[in-house]
């Protein structure tokens, strides 16, 4: 039997030696749904930060321009030595923050270089996609004649074509999650 090396890439990838996989049924793998909802938090966290980060830099803005319409010298004297104290102790908490956002963003950068597959926690999941069957489309070579078998979804560990499959899942679980967190804003 030839397989068909078409990739249908709205139904999702084609893994050789396999044939094509299905974006819905693999989503449904231990390790993807685990993939997914720890980047999802990375991207949540990372979108509140930046929230955070612009709530503070506000609050400096309204500060700078409330200096600009005090008259009163003594006043003056009063609000800028407070707002200068402060000022120094929010831009900390700024860069603070600013370095914990770039650690995530080096994180998801990470996961999105290396393929959601390849990582630490993809190999520990192993154990928990042995057993989920992944159906995939094949041709036969006689007929062209379409048909579809299940597979383990271990097989595709180290198969022919995982480096396209990885690629192909690390840039669908990508794009759903900017599609999600777009929806959130």
């Amino acid at each position: 039997m030839v397989l068909d090396n078409m990739e249908d890439i709205e139904k999702g990838p084609f893994c050789a030696p396999f044939g094509q996989l299905f974006y819905e049924n693999l989503e449904k793998m231990p390790s993807f749904q685990v993939m997914e909802a720890y980047l999802l938090c990375l991207v949540e966290a990372n979108s509140k930060i930046e929230k955070a980060i612009g709530i503070l830099e506000g609050i400096l803005k309204k500060g700078n321009d409330r200096l600009k319409t005090i008259e009163q010298p003594e006043e003056m004297q009063y609000v800028f030595g407070k707002t200068t104290g402060s000022r120094g102790e929010i831009e900390k908490e700024i860069e603070a923050l600013s370095q914990h956002r770039r650690d995530i963003d080096s994180l998801i950068a990470r996961y999105s270089e290396n393929g959601i597959m390849n990582t630490p926690i993809s190999s520990f999941m192993i154990a928990f996609d042995a057993e989920y069957k992944v159906k995939v489309e094949k041709k036969r070579s006689d007929s062209e004649e379409l048909y579809y078998t299940d597979i383990k979804a271990s097989d595709l560990i180290g198969c022919a074509g995982f480096e396209h499959l990885n690629k192909v899942m690390t840039g669908h679980l990508l794009k759903k999650l900017l599609q999600k967190e777009q929806e959130q804003t």
